[in-house]
């Protein structure tokens, strides 16, 4: 169990005397539940991409006879992958947990114990980290060195991952001071 107080103390001010006597004892998630929780997450768009086709048959004659209904599979498989990705985006936004991290009961917190929002969550943690990631790895792909760039990225990001010393700390949670612990 991992002391909050002793791990991070937030500046006090005279507005807020004692803030780390506000901050409960917290425990952190372990780094099989965050990764099984990103498995989850990225899992979810492909089975509902396979649910929505799994009428398809890879003969021509049912391709052909069956096209209005394919046709219509498109929309429905993009609005329900958008509606997925809307849900996701609100759920990390008000309560620091996407749906794989709801599923195993772990949250994003802040230094402080708060909620990180939409812009430190969402656009910086996920998002942010993860375009710069593609686009250096895209940068450098002409060189072919794309995919192991990708490949020293990720496996850094294990190696940080199971530091129980770093407090399981990831790039993104260093870079934005969050941690990820269990509710």
């Amino acid at each position: 169990m991992q002391n909050f107080r002793q791990a991070y103390r937030p500046p006090e001010s005279a507005a807020e005397p004692q803030a780390a006597e506000r901050m409960k004892e917290v425990e952190l998630a372990e780094p099989w539940q965050r990764l099984l929780a990103g498995a989850i997450d990225r899992i979810l768009p492909i089975m509902l991409l396979v649910m929505f086709l799994l009428r398809i048959e890879y003969t021509r004659a049912y391709v052909q006879a069956e096209m209005p209904w394919l046709l219509l599979l498109l929309p429905l498989g993009l609005v329900a992958g958008l509606l997925l990705g809307l849900v996701q985006v609100f759920l990390m936004s008000r309560n620091g947990q996407s749906i794989g991290q709801k599923i195993l009961r772990i949250r994003v917190i802040t230094d402080t114990g708060a909620n990180p929002g939409f812009v430190k969550y969402v656009l910086a943690r996920e998002g942010f980290f993860f375009v710069v990631l593609l686009a250096l790895c895209g940068l450098l792909s002409g060189l072919g060195l794309g995919r192991i760039v990708y490949c020293v990225v990720q496996l850094l990001y294990l190696i940080m991952l199971c530091r129980k010393r770093g407090n399981y700390q990831t790039p993104q949670d260093l870079m934005l001071q969050t941690l990820v612990v269990k509710v």
